[in-house]
């Protein structure tokens, strides 16, 4: 979980000036319902494991693109999968 969590921050690093301020899991069933979403987010994929976290981060205060300026948004999701004891690849991201 928490090489899932490293990809999302290295992703979140990325977003200039917007502030992560906390990521968490959702929960073993919703990963389970969402393993074949994640198969098709990705041409030829056979994921095994699914993981899905929610997050809630600032948005910059000017320049803040498709967010509204200086807002913390609650809920956005990231979706990352993986086969077998491969690296955990992170396929989307939003609400």
């Amino acid at each position: 979980m928490d090489s899932a969590i490293q990809k999302i921050k290295e992703e979140f690093k990325t977003w200039k000036g917007a502030k992560l301020l906390s990521v968490s899991y959702t929960d073993d069933k919703r990963a389970e319902e969402e393993l074949s979403y994640c198969n098709e987010l990705k041409d030829g994929a056979d994921f095994s494991e699914c993981i899905v976290f929610e997050s809630v981060f600032h948005s910059p205060k000017k320049d803040s693109g498709a967010w509204n300026p200086d807002q913390d948004y609650t809920g956005w999701q990231w979706y990352l999968a993986r086969s077998g004891k491969e690296d955990w690849e992170l396929l989307t991201w939003g609400y």
